[in-house]
């Protein structure tokens, strides 16, 4: 690197001490190892460059326009000049860890908990089968396990996890809207019944079946766990009704989850779509025939009769379309227009009249789709119960800070229309975030002033993400599942995949999410307000970090 007066465009000479650590650095600065870890996709920075832009950063006092001057004359941005400075700082307030040197082929001491802790990182998070985690071994500690030794680690710590997990009391999640489902791993079902608000899994069972006695049973342990269930959202599976009644909870209510029905809904229309485009393919075939050479045969026998199913086709993808669009605006939460919470009994009554609508498209699917609608309808909407018994008490309460009652609704309706926003978000619907900007902005120009205002505003957001309109967040916790499992290939017995799970549920309930995400900085069991004592989940398991 040449010094910046060598230039003819820089004439900037800075005062003490900025001028003088720049003119004191060499021409070239060294790309070492260190330099490439605090910047790695920088590298054209070397060491000594890092750390003099790290120095201005940290200046109590520098002068106006140098972050500026450094990012342009080093071709970087102003945001990557100060993300050097708070890294470089973090990197000395860190303690060094002095490695003890050691002769060549001398192995160094490692102690068994450091390996076995090693063991289970490499799982969880890590996903490594057990011949890389032996490589990692290797390579870490300049040691190695056997293939049953590295077993045996993980089977116990698993078994370990299930008496951490079936010691645990739920009692702090209050009444609970849970979601269940359940997913499959070499033939046997795993059972999940999952908090939508904190991601918790408070149950996680591998059995023999699905069936109404195995899910009763799985809620009433979870029952004597301190899970106090007041509603269940679940797809369309016939035993969930009966097994509800085999626990003797059949008064619970039930909302079954739409995100299954509107995904089918799609299916179908895609169906629709391609049969019309079909049919309209055909119609231009027989033209494309009959412009070449007139046949009135054609033209009768094959042409008009195309024709027709070609218009009855575009007619019927036509109208689904267009009741599948007010399905979804039926099965909506929140009116995205005005931010109105929804009314059960107009939501009710709008289905109604979209099922009757439906019906009368004479096709097979749609007509199964319909009955399907039908046969749940009562269990479609219920989670407009739920928040509208929620937002009662609400309202109460926020009657004692903004007595207006239109004051109160608009209120309402902003915070309300925030949050749908922020979901779409949240679901990769990336045309809305000028809309999301708005809205929060909005938000926050009420709440910024008025504390008390922005506790109502969290509360609401609270009530709406527990509405359990889908069970869409338990698709997740699936998604997130299945690679740990198929990376493992397969299990001897029923009890060692269990062992398994219960590794997956301890470390996911008490992983921290990263700050980016809707619950960063905290871990599922931190958002329930459950204390084991400890944060580290391989702590709990008897692997401590190593001193």
């Amino acid at each position: 690197m040449k010094v910046y007066n060598q230039y003819e465009d820089t004439v900037t000479h800075w005062a003490t001490p900025i001028e003088q650590s720049w003119q004191m650095m060499s021409a070239v600065s060294p790309r070492v190892p260190l330099a490439a870890e605090l910047a790695s996709k920088m590298r054209h920075l070397g060491l000594a460059d890092i750390l003099f832009l790290a120095a201005v950063v940290q200046m109590p006092t520098r002068p106006h326009g140098v972050i500026t001057w450094l990012a342009d004359f080093y071709s970087i941005s102003r945001v990557s000049v100060y993300a050097l400075g708070e890294r470089v700082a973090a990197r000395l307030e860190k303690p060094t860890e002095v490695l003890a040197l050691s002769e060549p082929g001398e192995k160094k001491a490692v102690s068994k908990a450091r390996v076995e802790r090693t063991i289970l990182t490499a799982l969880f998070p890590g996903n490594a089968s057990i011949r890389p985690t032996t490589a990692i071994l290797r390579e870490a500690f300049d040691t190695t396990r056997s293939i049953g030794s590295i077993s045996t680690v993980r089977l116990t710590a698993g078994q370990r996890a299930g008496r951490v997990l079936s010691g645990v009391d739920y009692t702090p999640l209050g009444p609970l809207i849970a979601l269940r489902d359940e997913t499959f791993f070499q033939g046997w079902p795993m059972l999940l019944l999952i908090d939508p608000i904190s991601t918790t899994i408070v149950a996680a069972h591998v059995c023999c079946d699905r069936k109404a006695d195995t899910w009763a049973l799985a809620l009433l342990m979870a029952q004597e766990q301190g899970v106090s269930l007041i509603g269940l959202t679940e797809d369309m599976a016939k035993m969930y009704g009966k097994s509800l009644k085999l626990a003797g909870m059949e008064a619970q209510p039930q909302q079954k989850d739409i995100w299954h029905l509107e995904r089918d809904g799609a299916t179908i229309r895609r169906a629709l779509e391609r049969a019309a485009y079909r049919a309209m393919a055909q119609v231009i075939a027989l033209e494309k025939q009959l412009l070449k050479k007139w046949d009135e045969d054609l033209f009768a026998q094959k042409y008009l009769p195309a024709v027709t199913k070609e218009e009855a086709a575009i007619a019927c993808h036509d109208q689904f379309e267009t009741w599948l669009n007010d399905l979804h605006d039926a099965l909506a939460l929140v009116d995205i227009r005005s931010g109105e919470i929804r009314d059960p009994a107009t939501s009710q009554w709008f289905l109604q009249e979209i099922l009757t609508g439906m019906a009368q498209i004479a096709q097979k699917q749609v007509q199964k789709f319909v009955n399907t609608l039908r046969n749940h309808q009562p269990q479609l909407l219920t989670f407009l119960d739920w928040t509208a018994a929620a937002l009662a008490d609400y309202d109460a309460q926020l009657a004692a800070c903004v007595p207006d009652a239109q004051a109160r609704l608009q209120f309402i309706q902003s915070v309300a229309r925030s949050w749908l926003l922020d979901q779409m978000l949240i679901n990769g619907h990336r045309q809305w975030r000028l809309e999301a900007q708005k809205a929060a902005s909005l938000v926050k120009s009420v709440t910024d002033t008025d504390v008390v205002l922005a506790e109502f505003a969290l509360s609401l957001r609270h009530i709406l993400d527990a509405s359990g309109r889908t069970s869409s967040l338990i698709e997740s916790i699936n998604s997130l599942l299945k690679p740990f499992f198929r990376n493992r290939k397969g299990f001897k017995n029923q009890e060692t995949m269990q062992a398994f799970l219960n590794l997956f549920v301890l470390w996911h309930n008490m992983r921290v999410y990263e700050p980016r995400c809707k619950r960063g900085g905290k871990s599922p069991f931190q958002l329930a307000g459950i204390d084991l004592g400890t944060d580290d989940w391989l702590t709990l398991l008897g692997y401590p970090p190593a001193a």
